[in-house]
């Protein structure tokens, strides 16, 4: 498993990564594009078995910094997303916040085997932390 910098030629990818992407590939495509665009933002890919399988985001901002982490349903269970996520942690400053929606089990596991502590829990879900 590997993380690296999204590049301009990933974005073909991306849209693949994300499970039925509901407003296609070329609204998927221009987000990606604007979000890349975007001061603070640290994307990169995952791959695993030499193939992108997910992507991990920092979003900087003046609360603070937050991550998201996707994995495509087909490589979820192995292990992938809570690896990815520590190999990114590693390169990120402190404090750093996450959020998932209360039923979202997997996503909860993975935060908290990498050390991620709930710190709120409101309308949109729960918030976590990581000093």
């Amino acid at each position: 498993m590997s993380l690296r910098a999204i590049r301009a030629r990933d974005l073909d990818e991306l849209p693949r990564l994300e499970p039925d992407p509901a407003d296609g590939a070329e609204a998927t495509d221009a987000r990606w594009r604007r979000l890349l665009a975007e001061p603070g933002v640290d994307a990169r890919l995952v791959r695993a078995d030499g193939e992108p399988v997910g992507t991990v985001v920092r979003h900087a901002g003046p609360a603070g910094s937050e991550i998201t982490c996707r994995i495509h349903p087909d490589q979820q269970g192995r292990g992938i997303g809570t690896r990815a996520v520590r190999l990114f942690l590693d390169t990120q400053p402190r404090p750093v916040h996450a959020r998932t929606a209360t039923d979202d089990h997997a996503s909860i596991a993975v935060l908290e085997h990498t050390g991620f502590t709930p710190v709120a829990d409101d309308a949109d879900g729960i918030v976590f932390r990581l000093d």
